[in-house]
């Protein structure tokens, strides 16, 4: 007795599939008549939305892009072993977030290379746009940040101790408007260099999902995890315009 087959082509370029799988692992064109091959597929972002999500959230959005749009690659390839909530939590890492930066770019560009197209993704962008963020945010953590001064008699020329403690004493010196302006346009040049980067690589991507999907390309329509990134980005904003005006 003959067993059933574990795969099936693609229609489109030949590769072989599991049988499971609705799209072709090389190409993306789907390899099945279900249900979910003719439903619509939203995972179209618009330019315009990643420019007004950026700076509304203060530049978090970033994180929420390379969740969803990795989250949309593993939906897509049917690749098990793909992590898109610990894949966006590694820009918090110092440099292996820009490596992770570097893959997030490479792979669409490997999986548009397999359906026959050049979208020009530049790898090298994502990382040193993430690593220049990197080195941007620590001189703007040392230009916002109290400073803690050892309080020094003026007559020995001594830190004061503190006779209830027995601990130095330190006076903090709050950081003034003017650094906290520096600091503001610099974190506003962050978010610029953040936008480019996601710019860069969505106008691209929607080129692919346009090319595989066509006519059932729709646009991703808006998630709980974006209305929670809007209201931190409320509030950071508020914070930080409050903070300058109170200096």
């Amino acid at each position: 007795m003959m067993e059933p087959t574990s795969e099936r082509s693609c229609p489109r370029c030949g590769t072989q599939a599991a049988a499971d799988a609705i799209f072709c692992p090389s190409c993306g064109a789907p390899v099945t008549e279900s249900r979910e091959s003719v439903a619509p597929v939203p995972y179209f972002i618009s330019p315009a939305r990643i420019v007004l999500m950026s700076i509304a959230s203060f530049g978090i959005y970033n994180l929420y892009w390379l969740y969803k749009t990795w989250k949309h690659y593993k939906e897509h390839t049917g690749e098990a072993e793909r992590y898109p909530i610990w894949h966006a939590l590694t820009l918090f890492v110092p440099i292996y977030g820009s490596f992770r930066a570097h893959a997030h770019f490479r792979t669409f560009g490997e999986l548009a290379s397999r359906a026959g197209l050049d979208l020009r993704i530049v790898p090298g962008l994502a990382f040193a746009i993430v690593l220049v963020g990197w080195l941007l945010g620590f001189f703007i953590a040392g230009v916002s940040s109290p400073e803690f001064v050892e309080v020094v008699d003026p007559v020995t020329g001594e830190q004061v101790i503190d006779p209830e403690t027995g601990q130095g004493e330190f006076e903090v010196i709050n950081p003034t408007q003017s650094e906290l302006i520096t600091a503001l346009l610099f974190r506003l040049l962050n978010i610029a260099l953040g936008i480019w980067m996601v710019f860069h690589a969505q106008i691209r991507i929607n080129y692919y999902w346009g090319h595989v999907f066509g006519h059932r390309l729709v646009g991703m329509a808006l998630g709980k995890g974006e209305i929670l990134i809007l209201v931190l980005g409320a509030i950071i904003w508020f914070g930080t315009l409050t903070g300058i005006t109170s200096a």
